[in-house]
């Protein structure tokens, strides 16, 4: 039944995957469900090439703030809220086109989406406390608090529209709000993105590297990185997306929605990315006292981006980590006359390597010890809530995806603990 409405839903709208051109569904993609790839999505029903053309959904399909601002009765009402962004406008909108239930064009879209959701501003506080780490736990309540904020904002423009009240709740709220953050895509036009339908379906994949944005390869990758995912092309009014890789009939086609942490998918989305090669955990940098140095003050001893401080999903420092903790690991003196060493990804010293290897095997023991639990009674726990009579639950299903996040968290320094000690022999 869901696939069939979505189908007539593509052929109203005129929403094509056919590689001759026409308006139809069917001929490239077929809509599947893939248990251990993100559930449902959309699969290949013939081999495709990468770079090739798999999905057109036109203008008229696409939902957007310019869908609200056109509505007679919402256009209207909308004029006295300016100050709303486009995100809490296209929220808003989103209720108001559910509340229409089968009088809305997009109704067979629409009754297909997700009614459950799993990111951030869903944890309850004891769910986000499962986390154990004070920078998930916070970011969970930040989420939810800046969700609460949102809707407050809107409820004037929410009770102007008249809608049944049980689509001006804060969970009615919560509910159209993950569902912008977690299935929108990106426009020019407008900061919210536009609701895409068919084009939604379409499940994560990581970029294919972590570091392809630091080489001197922009207008290449940017070229390339529009051939093999999506976006929308004015020459032909519509939302395109093209194969990222090839695919064998019967795979999963997937996309990419840019760089994220499992951290990030998690507040966005709803879902973590097993082994994602983009994860990463932030490390604040050292004191030169830690080295057992004196502190000059000059300004390489100060933090910086702290997000290029960080330990990749390999268990290695990132270069940026790394070369500043070489740098802070040498006298002034030594820093000023062979500090270049560092920036080319060379030790400046056999000793300060060292040290440098052994204060992140300590850092990451540190980090390890601080947290109530290990990677080990993790495992268990999720496996026993995998054999829980509750499970598929929303409130079990959170506590799962607690439990592998933090277990992501701990193999990455696991990871990096054991690189490190096998750096430190190498000096021995």
């Amino acid at each position: 039944m869901e696939a069939r409405e979505l189908l007539e839903c593509a052929a109203t709208f005129g929403i094509s995957d056919s590689s001759q051109g026409s308006s139809q569904f069917g001929d490239t993609l077929e809509i599947a469900v893939f248990p251990d790839q993100g559930g449902r999505g959309l699969g290949v029903a013939r081999n495709v090439e990468q770079g090739e053309m798999i999905l057109r959904v036109p203008f008229a399909a696409l939902i957007g703030v310019h869908c609200a601002r056109e509505d007679p009765e919402f256009g209207k009402v909308l004029v006295d809220f300016a100050h709303l962004s486009s995100v809490q406008i296209l929220t808003a909108y989103l209720l108001s086109e559910v509340a229409k239930s089968c009088s809305s064009r997009w109704f067979s879209y629409l009754r297909h989406n997700p009614q459950v959701h799993h990111s951030l501003p869903h944890f309850s506080a004891m769910e986000a406390e499962e986390l154990q780490v004070e920078d998930a736990i916070s970011m969970a309540k930040s989420s939810l608090e800046d969700t609460q904020r949102q809707w407050r904002e809107t409820s004037s423009l929410l009770s102007r529209l008249r809608l049944p009240r049980k689509f001006t709740t804060f969970k009615a709220w919560l509910w159209a709000a993950a569902t912008i953050s977690s299935r929108t895509l990106h426009v020019p036009w407008d900061d919210a993105g536009v609701l895409c339908p068919i084009g939604d379906l379409f499940n994560y994949d990581a970029p294919i590297e972590r570091t392809m944005s630091s080489r001197n390869e922009d207008d290449e990758l940017e070229f390339t990185n529009r051939l093999t995912d999506g976006g929308y092309e004015t020459s032909i009014s519509s939302y395109c997306f093209y194969a990222r890789r090839s695919y064998k009939k019967g795979q999963q086609a997937l996309i990419c929605y840019g760089q994220y942490t499992n951290l990030e998918l998690l507040e966005h989305y709803g879902f973590l990315l097993p082994d994602n090669p983009c994860d990463v955990i932030y490390i604040p940098l050292p004191s030169p006292e830690e080295f057992g140095l004196k502190s000059t003050g000059d300004k390489s001893e100060r933090q910086h981006n702290l997000a290029a401080y960080c330990i990749e999903a390999s268990g290695k420092p990132s270069f940026s980590l790394l070369q500043q903790l070489r740098l802070r690991a040498v006298p002034a003196s030594l820093r000023k006359s062979h500090g270049y060493m560092a920036s080319q990804g060379l030790p400046i010293s056999r000793e300060s390597d060292q040290l440098v290897f052994l204060w992140l095997q300590k850092k990451c023991q540190k980090l390890l010890e601080k947290l109530p639990t290990t990677i080990e009674q993790d495992e268990r726990a999720l496996e026993q809530l995998e054999k829980s009579t509750s499970s598929g639950s929303c409130g079990v299903e959170r506590h799962k995806l607690a439990i592998k996040w933090r277990l992501g968290y701990k193999t990455i320094l696991q990871r990096c603990l054991t690189y490190s000690k096998g750096e430190s022999l190498g000096f021995e």
